[in-house]
């Protein structure tokens, strides 16, 4: 995908390259939400708080995935840790939520897993998420441009389909990219 072609990296994984200067987005997969002229937002999809689970911040019941183990919670990056976010299936929905694309949207709080929010059950795929990403005006075609990031196309299992100890190198995988071989030093000719 050629940066010139690509306007708004809405609805894009952002994967972390081996190059990437921030060590706290090392081996990320960053799913962007939000991309305008104004700036950037996302939400980390492959790094679970371990020890933490959803039942321990909603004290409702909640709509239980299929196998029935209380469902983790991720974080979603830096800021606003404390502001719980639900990336979901589009069938449910909020006066707060911002849809992404067809099938996917944002909720910015976790009531909406607990029936609080709509009197609806929790959608049919989610992830619970504390936390985001932000970037200013210009700040990711930056990084972009330097090789910190690879920009992928969504696809669904790559959030809900596949496990978070192995997102990052599946999603490369995925795309012909074997992540043992990347390195971290780029050339110039």
């Amino acid at each position: 995908m050629s940066q010139s072609v690509k306007d708004s990296l809405t609805g894009y994984f952002m994967v972390a390259l081996p190059g990437l200067k921030t060590e706290v987005f090392q081996e990320a997969v960053i799913f962007i939400c939000h991309h305008d002229s104004s700036g950037a937002m996302g939400l980390v999809i492959n790094q679970p708080i371990n020890g933490l689970d959803l039942a321990d911040i909603i004290h409702h019941p909640i709509s239980q995935k299929d196998d029935d183990s209380d469902p983790e919670i991720f974080w979603g990056g830096p800021v606003n840790m404390d502001q719980g976010f639900v990336l979901h299936s589009s069938e449910v929905s909020g006066s707060s939520t911002l849809s992404v694309n067809a099938d996917l949207s944002v909720t910015p709080h976790l009531n909406m897993l607990d029936g609080s929010e709509n009197d609806s059950p929790a959608p049919q795929f989610y992830k619970a998420i504390l936390g985001h990403v932000a970037w200013k005006s210009g700040e990711l075609e930056k990084e972009w441009a330097e090789n910190e990031w690879i920009a992928i196309p969504y696809r669904k299992e790559f959030i809900f389909g596949t496990d978070p100890d192995h997102q990052w190198q599946d999603i490369l995988a995925d795309c012909g990219i074997v992540s043992i071989r990347l390195s971290p030093h780029q050339g110039r000719l």
